[in-house]
């Protein structure tokens, strides 16, 4: 609110994306009510320079918004937990849920504390918003009616 429109742009493209898309800036981490939110979008999670810049811009929240099946969806969990426990930041992992171009997408959005411990997972069918507060480091799902 009250701060110019900005654009994101996926630095970090998929092999599988080239034909379709070209990479651009990514943002400078926001700065919302006094903390640093960095931003992912799907692969670039997994781009190890992602997160260093993302940490090196003093992150405090990093949050990735993915399109992942299962098998993605694992790895992701893995990587987030990872750096939620080593860096001592707090993640989030925000996927859809059902058919996609790559299968069918298994939701489980998350968010992990500093320890790299869950504080909150959607299962894999239920759609919703995953809220966290940052104060308070509560949790809350407010699932979408059908």
């Amino acid at each position: 609110p009250n701060a110019p429109r900005q654009t994101y742009g996926k630095k970090y493209i998929h092999p599988d994306e080239e034909a379709y898309f070209v990479p651009g800036p990514n943002l400078p981490p926001l700065h919302i009510k006094g903390v640093v939110v960095a931003l992912a979008i799907c692969y670039e999670l997994s781009i190890d320079q992602h997160r260093k810049d993302a940490l090196n811009a003093s992150a405090e929240l990093y949050i990735a918004s993915v399109a992942k099946v299962t098998k993605g969806t694992a790895a992701a969990h893995e990587i987030l937990s990872e750096m939620a426990r080593e860096q001592g930041i707090i993640t989030a992992m925000v996927n859809c849920v059902g058919p996609a171009a790559t299968g069918v997408t298994v939701g489980q959005s998350a968010v992990w504390n500093t320890s790299g411990d869950i504080v909150m997972i959607m299962d894999t069918e239920e759609t919703g918003i995953l809220y966290y507060d940052t104060e308070s480091k509560e949790c809350q799902i407010v699932r979408t009616a059908d």
